[in-house]
């Protein structure tokens, strides 16, 4: 894993790209501290990190959108297949070569509460706290966007389907307001959010039978729950929806509050999508 953390680290700092994308961060966010902390008096920090969103929505996508599409598209994926590595470990290695990438900028706008205490009330602890999520939303994006970038060959497209993933998550919480509330709709959607699974499964390991065994899994057990108990459906996905919503976990952060669960649920969001970006490598591999 070290050696192709270092191989990614020595691309990004060797050119311009990575530079500039370090560059865009800190502009960013220097002119939101300056904006809402120093012009418009704000005392709390994590003003500025939640307009920072916006700018992660562009951003990680570009950052990522090479990661393994370029691999892909010059066919150099097929000597890290040969090396006598694991692909969790080149995963990992690309994934954290971006998260360095993301961190550096970041590392340096945690001087910026020491500066404004200075200059009036800042709680530290609050501020770090947000930064903390600030941190934890960056890298999850980071691993959504590596394995979108896992999925195709040309880096454009990459870039495109990454920042529409990025954003989709970001109007997550809108998005449940679409979905029905009532019992009886809850369970049709289970059962088509079961059957897409199935299909994932199929089209990730090429095994039919496995993917059809693994819907035919999630649809019993919620077909006899919901027979049961009907009322246990009640406004579920629109629940659901709004438990996986990325961006307002923030939220929690934001407040000053660390929150243990907000950060199981990064953490875990983090993994299930290198986990995905893994077998999806080796089906390239397989293919």
């Amino acid at each position: 894993m070290s050696a192709i953390y270092r191989k990614e680290m020595k691309i990004y700092l060797s050119g311009p790209f990575g530079y500039a994308m370090m560059a865009i961060l800190l502009f960013f966010m220097g002119v939101f501290t300056v904006f809402f902390n120093l012009m418009s008096g704000y005392a709390d920090f994590s003003y500025p990190l939640t307009a920072m969103h916006w700018v992660l929505l562009i951003t990680i996508p570009l950052l990522t959108m090479r990661s393994i599409a370029e691999e892909r598209h010059s066919r150099t994926d097929q000597l890290l297949y040969s090396l006598p590595i694991r692909l969790r470990e080149v995963v990992l290695g690309k994934f954290f070569a971006m998260l360095t990438l993301f961190l550096l900028p970041t590392l340096v706008s945690a001087l910026y509460p020491l500066l404004l205490a200075s200059f009036g009330g800042v709680s530290l602890a609050a501020a770090y706290t947000a930064l903390f999520g600030y941190i934890l939303l960056g890298a999850a994006l980071i691993a959504v966007c590596t394995f979108v970038s896992s999925l195709v060959e040309n880096q454009i497209l990459a870039a495109v389907l990454s920042i529409a993933a990025a954003l989709a998550f970001y109007l997550l919480d809108s998005f449940s307001a679409l979905f029905p509330t009532s019992a009886l709709g809850s369970f049709i959607v289970c059962v088509i959010a079961a059957l897409l699974a199935g299909v994932l499964i199929w089209r990730t390991t090429k095994n039919l039978n496995l993917g059809l065994a693994a819907a035919v899994v999630l649809i019993l057990p919620t077909s006899v729950i919901y027979i049961i108990n009907a009322e246990l459906f009640a406004s579920l996905v629109p629940n659901f929806v709004n438990a996986l919503a990325l961006f307002s976990r923030f939220g929690e952060f934001s407040y000053g509050h660390f929150s243990i669960p907000a950060t199981v649920f990064y953490l875990t969001f983090i993994a299930f999508f290198l986990f995905l970006t893994v077998r999806s490598m080796e089906r390239r591999r397989l293919a």
